[in-house]
């Protein structure tokens, strides 16, 4: 794997899911059938900078940077506090995120995501059969048999 020499601002003490928001954020995601090189975005999160670095074009709203991260054939908008996932919205608001009328209830360790867990316990979470990596230095992405290469920052 490469290494990414960015530094990430991002703090220790906010809750699992804005920072696996965050180490998303500065890690470089670039896809097996893209060709062209990744763009380097920045996005103000609440609470920290975060360098996004990405292999898809940004645009620019009044409220901010608008991305587009193509995901699975997929589309993820993120824009200030809000996601847009394939025309259905994620609000995240302090403890909680609505995901398409549905919750996902962050409390202490768990995550329930539409009736399937996320386990957060550290180092590792479990998304619904798929495996999302966190050992704080990288994160792997596994999605519809199509491995997403991803470059990990080397904040930590």
């Amino acid at each position: 794997m490469k290494e990414n020499n960015t530094q990430s601002h991002v703090p220790q003490n906010c809750s699992p899911v804005v920072r696996l928001f965050s180490i998303i954020s500065t890690t470089i995601i670039h896809s097996t059938d893209m060709a062209r090189p990744a763009n380097i975005d920045r996005v103000v999160h609440s609470q920290a900078v975060t360098k996004v670095l990405c292999a898809f074009r940004r645009k620019r709203r009044e409220n901010g940077i608008y991305l587009e991260i193509m995901y699975s054939g997929e589309e993820i908008m993120y824009s200030g506090e809000e996601i847009m996932y394939s025309g259905e919205e994620i609000m995240y608001s302090g403890e909680e995120i609505m995901y398409s009328g549905e919750e996902i209830m962050y409390s202490g360790e768990e995550i329930m995501y539409s009736g399937e867990e996320i386990m957060y316990s550290g180092e590792e979470i479990m998304y619904s059969g798929e495996e999302i990596m966190y050992s704080g230095e990288e994160i792997m992405l596994f999605a519809m048999k199509r491995i997403t290469t991803v470059v990990q920052d080397s904040y930590i």
